[in-house]
């Protein structure tokens, strides 16, 4: 039986592994960044660029 880590690092490995990047925020906007996430509105994951 296949872990979900070990899926996980499978998929890495392969180049299979497909992430939903939903917004991406500038540093200078992080409390905007922030309530996206406690809002639950992104849909998908937040970037943080510096």
């Amino acid at each position: 039986m296949t872990t979900p880590y070990a899926a996980l690092v499978d998929q890495l490995e392969k180049g299979t592994l497909r992430i939903k990047v939903e917004k991406v925020f500038r540093l200078q906007v992080i409390v905007e960044a922030h309530r996206c996430m406690e809002d639950n509105i992104a849909g998908g994951k937040i970037v943080v660029m510096t």
